[in-house]
């Protein structure tokens, strides 16, 4: 179907930009990508676990977070519990990402900010849940 061959290749092209220009992984990094089970965040997840980089998913649901499993997350947790954040920093040791893909915007991003490690980087890419809340810039300095 060539409707869905488009998907697929804006899908990819997306995970290119993201993976290797706004962001350049490589092993040993540590990433976290939101929404892991939707389309980009399944090519990002297995391109970024392929790149050797440890990949922590997170996505809305217990379901979902099987399916970003399945697509190559290292750890899966769902992000409208409590405590998501919490189990997304345990989950990378302590170390926290040092990139964050955020699709997701509105629920997420604050949490994004915190999931970062020191100097990390959040690009923020979409808005599933609405977009992302305008903040002080003061505020990324209390974040690290």
């Amino acid at each position: 179907d060539e409707l869905n061959a488009v998907a697929v290749f804006f899908k990819a092209m997306t995970a290119e930009y993201l993976l290797r220009r706004t962001y350049p992984v490589k092993a040993g990094d540590t990433v976290l990508v939101h929404a892991a089970a939707g389309g980009v965040g399944q090519v990002l997840s297995s391109w970024a676990k392929a790149l050797g980089a440890v990949v922590i998913g997170t996505a809305g649901s217990d379901e979902k977070c099987r399916i970003a499993r399945e697509a190559g997350c290292d750890h899966a947790i769902n992000y409208s519990e409590e405590g998501w954040v919490e189990r997304v920093i345990a989950a990378s040791g302590g170390r926290k990402a040092q990139v964050v893909y955020d699709s997701v915007g509105r629920h997420t991003f604050l949490g994004s900010l915190d999931c970062a490690a020191k100097f990390g980087t959040v690009v923020v890419f979409g808005a599933a849940s609405g977009p992302a809340p305008a903040i002080d810039p003061e505020l990324l300095n209390k974040k690290g």
